[in-house]
């Protein structure tokens, strides 16, 4: 079976940026290669904190990728956070341009670009579009575009996401400097989102997913499989690595290491060895123990707190009952089950397991969520594209969510 032509895949986290290179072999992402640039702090809230220094990092990353692939890419396709994210549903319908009735790439590009040209209120960008359902002649539904059938009009249920206008501006502008064309954005929720409904079966349609990423952690709330709405504060596992440094008076590297090889032990009683010793500072288990709570215990609270105040349709319903699913590097941390326990109702969590083949380094989510989205929609565009910035107001002024409990 004919392989596809690997993509470049970059994901702009909180911590890092890490690329994979890959494509995908019945539905299974094959990976080549993966990279990432060390510990860079990217953005805090709203801002990236040293443009040129990423920039910079990036080029880098995607020299040293073409060097190790033995290849040049053309373009790039970028996962980036879904800040302030904003979500409309809509359909558009289109008639075919081929004489026949066939359906062409073209008519689906046509109907994507209606999509595009809508606007809404705020001070916000347009940057992914995610096919719900075709429907062509008002009766057969794909949920593929139709490439080939035959029919007099193609009907087009989709959803238009939006994320802050500057933080979307300020990640064009870096990759300005980069001077590497950036075929697509894709939001890491949605991709991830996509990559999960593509692996395992017994998946929830809504339900919960929290990137726990170095410096933030991004609640997203996923319905009918689609990335509806998100919330970021900004606390992560390099907060961690700073409290425990304060906590114990050491330096960020000796607490990185700390954290990462022993992390929360559950098994207290019977255990309670020494994590660090040197410095004159020791450090056991226990005290570790008591520490990695008293910094997830209250950020707990306010994931919950968050998640308690996120209403659908203007229902008063509590999202908090809905299934847990848990990425990011944070969820590498041993003990992590633990220390997360009390999120939601206490129902517990899933940790989602994706297996790849080719490269086994990888431990990033959304970079195989890239993989899978700019597999499934790479008809749509398969040129160079920007996003359409938002300048005026929508009918309805509200993003209209898929009610998740009509399930």
């Amino acid at each position: 079976m004919k392989s596809d032509q690997p993509i470049l895949i970059l994901d702009v986290g909180s911590g890092s940026v890490k690329a994979l290179v890959g494509y995908e072999l019945s539905s299974k992402p094959v990976v080549l290669h993966t990279m990432q640039t060390p510990y860079l702090p990217v953005f805090q809230g709203e801002a990236f904190l040293n443009p040129q220094i990423l920039a910079t990092a990036i080029k880098r990353l995607v020299t040293d990728m073409e060097t190790h692939i033995g290849d040049t890419f053309t373009h790039i396709e970028v996962v980036i956070p879904s800040l302030k994210l904003s979500v409309y549903h809509g359909e558009k319908t289109t008639n075919t341009v081929d004489p026949h009735g066939s359906i062409h790439a073209m008519d689906i590009q046509n109907l994507h670009s209606m999509f595009q040209k809508e606007v809404v209120k705020g001070h916000v960008a347009q940057v992914c579009l995610v096919p719900v359902a075709y429907t062509i002649d008002g009766q057969k539904v794909s949920i593929n575009p139709p490439i080939g059938e035959i029919t007099s009009n193609i009907l087009l249920q989709a959803y238009v996401q939006y994320i802050h206008k500057t933080f979307l501006e300020s990640i064009q502008a870096i990759f300005q400097m980069v001077k590497i064309p950036v075929k697509r954005f894709i939001l890491d929720g949605q991709g991830m989102a996509d990559l999960l409904l593509s692996h395992q079966q017994d998946l929830p349609s809504a339900y919960w997913m929290i990137d726990h990423g170095a410096n933030a952690t991004s609640l997203h709330l996923i319905s009918h499989h689609q990335l509806i709405h998100t919330l970021m504060v900004d606390t992560g596992s390099e907060q961690l690595t700073s409290y425990l440094s304060t906590r114990f008076g050491l330096s960020l590297d000796a607490s990185r290491l700390m954290k990462e090889k022993y992390g929360y032990e559950a098994r207290e009683p019977m255990f309670n060895g020494l994590v660090h010793a040197k410095d004159n500072i020791t450090i056991r288990q226990d005290e570790l123990n008591q520490a990695l709570h008293e910094f997830y215990d209250p950020f707990v609270g306010e994931l919950n707190d968050l998640m308690a105040h996120v209403f659908v349709d203007q229902k008063d319903q509590d999202l908090r009952d809905l299934p847990l699913y848990l990425v990011g590097g944070g969820a590498q941390l041993n003990g992590i089950q633990t220390l997360l326990s009390p999120l939601g109702t206490g129902q517990g969590f899933t940790i989602p397991f994706v297996k790849t083949v080719g490269a086994r380094t990888l431990k990033s989510m959304s970079t195989l969520g890239g993989l899978r989205f700019a597999h499934r929609y790479k008809i749509i565009e398969d040129d160079v594209r920007r996003p359409i910035q938002i300048i005026r107001q929508s009918k309805t002024n509200q993003p209209n969510f898929t009610n998740y409990d009509e399930e």
